[in-house]
């Protein structure tokens, strides 16, 4: 709700259990934004200014709560990386690249 979207599938039980989830689920961006938190961290000595251009699929939602493991490779100035919840062993962001500038 802070980022504007209203869609309640992501705060109203009842709805999210009318579309077949057991809760709500996480905001695709929330979840966006705790993976690129560990590529910052772990590949950007915390300069966010380093980070370029990012793509990513989302392929499976993440649910409040559970923990979020993301696996990060680098090759040149390509960081890649896909993030799973480990609770339900299930990959939730996968072909994840971007771009790292070095210092």
């Amino acid at each position: 709700r802070l980022c504007g979207d209203m869609n309640p599938l992501h705060a109203d039980p009842e709805i999210a259990k009318d579309v077949g989830f057991e809760a709500p689920i996480l905001h695709g961006r929330c979840t966006m934004g705790i993976a690129m938190h560990a590529v910052v961290k772990t590949c950007c000595d915390y300069d966010s200014a380093r980070l370029r251009k990012i793509q990513l699929r989302f392929t499976s939602p993440f649910l409040p709560g559970e923990t979020l493991r993301t696996s990060i490779w680098k090759e040149d100035e390509t960081v890649f990386f896909k993030s799973e919840s480990i609770e339900r062993n299930v990959v939730v962001l996968n072909n994840g690249s971007c771009t790292v500038l070095n210092h």
